[in-house]
Formats: structure tokens, sequence, C-alpha cells
């Protein structure tokens, strides 16, 4: 059953980057868009009755599965939906809206019991086990459903022309001040900048979230 909701999932990704890309029915490719973010999110999100990716991975997970990292892999499943959402939270809020982190609200970073602030590209294998191992894994879903929340706002209230737009120099520097991305790991930047507001829903606001949860499924199930 999920192979058959990640292969929808994929056909219809494929969909909104024609349509993305192609500046055609702006408000048709807006609301895939939100459907897409929605199912790589907890149903909380939008009660709409869509698969939800992320409650699949969460179904029966063990608090040792969930911080594990295993022989084959870099990473843990907490690491990957911390990554994940970092670069959703950035993303959106710094480059597409101009607006605050939602980091930087609530004290999610104390609610979640960590010292890491940035994307956790460049984190060491010493950084990654000691995230995996502290971080309040309560804490880290509530912060995945509060950033997912804003991005639907801000992708509600997106104009055409701002689809087209490349991203804004000065948000980039924004980002470097605000050390949400470190300067070992420079070349989100540099892929950033060189996006479109269109693909930021692309990446990292859908697919990149998509990848995260595929590599995480594969964790679970011991690949």
């Amino acid at each position: 059953m999920i192979n058959s909701h990640r292969k929808r999932w994929n056909e219809q990704q494929k969909i909104l980057r024609k349509a993305l890309e192609q500046y055609q029915d702006y408000e048709a490719a807006l609301m895939l868009c939100l459907s897409q973010h929605a199912m790589v999110h907890s149903a909380k999100l939008h009660g709409s009755g869509l698969w939800s990716y992320e409650d699949e991975l969460m179904k029966d997970m063990t608090e040792e599965t969930f911080r594990k990292i295993p022989k084959k892999s870099k990473n843990s499943i907490a690491w990957h939906l911390w990554h994940s959402t970092r670069a959703e939270d950035i993303a959106i809020n710094i480059l597409v809206a101009g607006d605050p982190q939602v980091m930087n609200s609530s004290k999610w970073r104390e609610k979640m019991e960590i010292s890491a602030l940035d994307t956790g590209n460049a984190m060491t294998a010493e950084e990654i086990k000691t995230l995996s191992l502290v971080i309040n894994i309560r804490m880290l879903i509530e912060y995945r459903l509060a950033v997912a929340y804003k991005t639907r706002d801000i992708i509600k209230g997106l104009r055409p022309e701002a689809l087209i737009k490349k991203v804004d120099p000065a948000r980039i520097q924004e980002i470097i001040n605000q050390e949400a991305v470190v300067q070992e790991a420079q070349w989100v930047l540099e892929y950033w900048s060189k996006r479109t507001i269109a693909g930021l829903l692309l990446m990292p606001v859908t697919r990149h979230q998509f990848v995260h949860l595929n590599q995480a499924m594969s964790i679970k199930n011991g690949r």
C-alpha cells in the first residue's frame, strides 16, 4: 500500500514541476503543491483524509529505532526529520516570505533540548549522534507541525508573479547572519540562490521532504 501511495506522490510531483515551470494555471499548481506538502507531514495538518507519509513512518516507531544510526547510514531518523524541517523553515520563511523562522518563535530549540540551529548539512558524525540521542522527539514532531502550518499560510498568499522571481540575495545574506546555514555548507546557499520561488516549493518544501522520508523509512525497515 505504501508503495502505491509513494508512486502516486511521485507522479503528482512531476505534474507539479511541469505546472510551476511552465507558469500555467497558478491556482491549480498551488493547490497541488498544498496537497503534496500535506502528504509529507502529519495528517493533523490538514484533516482532509489524505495519506500521510510522516504518519506512516511514525506508526509503531520505537524510540530506539528513531534515534539509532544504522551501520549502513550516516544519519538517524531523528536527523532526517530535523534536517528536512529546518530546510523548510529557513527556505520558506526567510527566502520566500522574508519572515522570521518558526525556530525563532516559542523557544523551539529549548523545547527540543538541542543546541543545533543550522540545517545540519555539515554536521560531523559525533554531532549527528549527539543530536539523535538528546532531541526531544515529541517536540520535534510538534516543531514540524508548526513549520508546516506556517508554510501553508505562505503558499496560500503567493501571487502568480512571485513564482518566477529569483531568490533575493539580501535574504541569502540574512540566512548567513542568522547562522541558519554554516560556512561548511555554503553549497546549500549557492543552490538556493539559483532557484526561483517556484523552485523552492519543490526543493525543499515538497520533494526534499519526500526524499528524507524515504531514507527514514529505509532505516525503520532495516534496509
